[in-house]
Parts: C-alpha cells; sequence; structure tokens
C-alpha cells in the first residue's frame, strides 16, 4: 500500500519559493502588493506544490501584529519591544504598538481596534487587562496572542515570563554576605504579581538568617524616578539606628531615584549605602555609581514574543500554550559594597 503523502503546508511554499511565509501571505490574501515576478513565483509554487490555503488564509488576513505595552516612556518595556520589531522584521510582519496605560480612558477604544483592524495576531506585555477580556479576544475574534511580563489563566494560553523570586533571593543573599543586616524594601504595588514574588523571595533570604523585614523598611508606589526619590527620601528620614545600610529597588527607575536621594541627602552610594536595582535597563550601567542589579532578557522576550506569536499564526503544532520561564541573573556593579556602619539585626 502507498504511502499517503501529507498536505502541502504554506511554510513548503515558502521554502520553495525562498521567502517568508508573511509573503505568501500577502500574495494569498491579497493583504498588500508584491512585485509582479514575486507574485508569479510564489503561485507558481501554489500550483506546483498543490497547496490549497482554507482555515489558515481565512485568519490571518495581515501582516501586522500588535503589540500592548503599559508605558511606552519605561525603557524596560522600551527593549522588550526592540527585540520584537528586529524579529518581526524578520518574518516580514510589520509591528503596531498601543501603549495601553493603567486605567487610560481610551483603553476600551483601544481593545476595540484589536477586533476591528483584523491584525494576524497580538503581544500584550505585562498589561492589566483581565484574563477573560484575551481569552475572549482569542476565541471569539480568532485572534493568537501571546502574553508576555504576565500570566493568563489558561493552560492553553502560550505566556512568557521572568523568575521574580530567585533574583530577588540572591540579591538579599549577596548584600547579607557584605554584612548589611538593615535591608529596605522599594516595591511596585502590593497587588501585582511581580511585587508579591520580589517580596517573597527578599522575606525567604532574610528568614533564613533569622532577619526580618520591618514595616518601616518596606515600601511602595508606582515604580517611577520619582518615586523612587521621594520614597527614598522617606526612609532616610529614619533615626540613624533604624535607617537602612542597603535598598533594594522594585526596577531600576526606582533603584536610580534611590541614588539621587542619597547624593542629596549628603551621603554617598555605596560607602554610606548600598542599592540594588531590578531590570538592567541600559542606563543602569552608566548610572552614578554603575547600579547593582537583576539583569532581565528584555530583548530575548521580545525576540521570542514574536516567534510564538508566528508559529501560532502559521499553525505551528509544538506551540500549545503554558508559561515559558527566562532566568534573571544578579549583575555586580558598584553601587553595592561591604555595610561600613553598626548594622544592628531586625
Amino acid at each position: 500500500m502507498a504511502e499517503q503523502k501529507s498536505k502541502p503546508t504554506i511554510e513548503d511554499v515558502a521554502n520553495h519559493c525562498g521567502v517568508s511565509v508573511a509573503t505568501v501571505s500577502r500574495v494569498v490574501n491579497k493583504s498588500n502588493p508584491v512585485s509582479k515576478e514575486l507574485d508569479a513565483k510564489v503561485r507558481e509554487a501554489i500550483k506546483a506544490l498543490g497547496f490549497t490555503p482554507r482555515q489558515w488564509t481565512a485568519r490571518a488576513k495581515s501582516d501586522t501584529i500588535a503589540m500592548t505595552i503599559p508605558d511606552i516612556l519605561n525603557p524596560f518595556y522600551s527593549e522588550i519591544l526592540h527585540g520584537a520589531q528586529e524579529e518581526a522584521d524578520r518574518h516580514d510582519f510589520n509591528l503596531v504598538i498601543l501603549n495601553l496605560r493603567p486605567g487610560h480612558k481610551r483603553r476600551k477604544q483601544y481593545l476595540s481596534m484589536l477586533t476591528q483592524a483584523k491584525f494576524a495576531g497580538l503581544i500584550v506585555v505585562g498589561s492589566r487587562i483581565e484574563s477573560e477580556q484575551l481569552l475572549e479576544l482569542r476565541e471569539q475574534y480568532n485572534i493568537p496572542i501571546v502574553a508576555a511580563v504576565r500570566t493568563v489563566e489558561s493552560p492553553q494560553f502560550p505566556c512568557i515570563m521572568f523568575d521574580d523570586e530567585s533574583p530577588m533571593y540572591q540579591a538579599t543573599k549577596h548584600l547579607m554576605s557584605l554584612k548589611h543586616t538593615r535591608i529596605a524594601f522599594i516595591s511596585g504595588p502590593l497587588e501585582w504579581i511581580s511585587a508579591q514574588a520580589r517580596l517573597n523571595g527578599i522575606q525567604k533570604a532574610l528568614s533564613e538568617a533569622g532577619l526580618t523585614l520591618p514595616s518601616s523598611l518596606y515600601t511602595w508606589g508606582y515604580p517611577n524616578t520619582e518615586n523612587g526619590v521621594q520614597m527614598t527620601t522617606n526612609l532616610l528620614a529614619l533615626p540613624a539606628d533604624e535607617r537602612p545600610t542597603a535598598i533594594i529597588a522594585f526596577n531600576d527607575q526606582i533603584a536610580i531615584g534611590a541614588l539621587h536621594a542619597i547624593r542629596l541627602a549628603g551621603l554617598q552610594v555605596p560607602r554610606d549605602m548600598s542599592v540594588v536595582g531590578f531590570d538592567d535597563v541600559k542606563m543602569a550601567a552608566y548610572a552614578n555609581p554603575p547600579l547593582t542589579t537583576v539583569s532581565h532578557p528584555k530583548y530575548r522576550m521580545g525576540q521570542l514574543a514574536v516567534q510564538m506569536l508566528t508559529n501560532l499564526i502559521n499553525d505551528v503544532e509544538s506551540i500549545t500554550g503554558g508559561v515559558t520561564m527566562l532566568e534573571c541573573p544578579l549583575v555586580l556593579r558598584e553601587s553595592t559594597a561591604p555595610c561600613t556602619t553598626e548594622s544592628t539585626p531586625v
């Protein structure tokens, strides 16, 4: 009995022509013009291979993908965007950015636009959009979606996350190895899952050493530089024998604000106080002093998000959902040093 041949796929057509899948999609769906020579080449390959576009062509009517981010001014998201943009270029996709700030009054209008613009797919980065809304977008409007820097409560939903707890555990252990025992944590909003995970890492390390994180050394707010200055100023106002000898910040923006506030108080980093950030944005290496921080593979996350979305658009069976966790190493620079003041354990 002769072996049954598998049906040709759009990837077979692309490989036959030496072009991208997105280019074949343009020809099949007439979504964007291509040269006459390329159009003829692709159509000849489709005929020769016997490829018949069916469910795939009904869904992917565009060579444009969208990415939502919560704060376009935050360099953390800018570096994710950089990786996504370059990867989208490699796949011949256009990338549209939607800045969905928390609580923004036009957020519902932007979400509505996603259903009307017929994007080939969507990447949702760190958004406060409810999981139910994302699942509805995917199922009701047949939009392939990948989530990054967040999770979605569905085992079939592909998500990319950073490890938040272990790096904070390592950062705290690093400070304790330098004889710091009064360690403050300036957190992001308490309801954020990432803030809870980072707090857990700090508390775990402190607990193993018989230490605690007192309420006076634990503060929180929206993670930007201005709040970093203000919250650090509040910590410095504590009595000398109660204020921290080291600060762990929720992100590098807070940490850079902390460096500024410490200088304004006439103190020096790391002689008088050590500071650790989180994210390793590009400016962290050029702070004064260069910032010890947890390094997020942000560019890689942007790349991976586009790769996953492209596979979903092209019906690659290996993408079945679940969480992909990226490791985050601690990068040691000049903002941490041995404690030089008497530090009473708390």
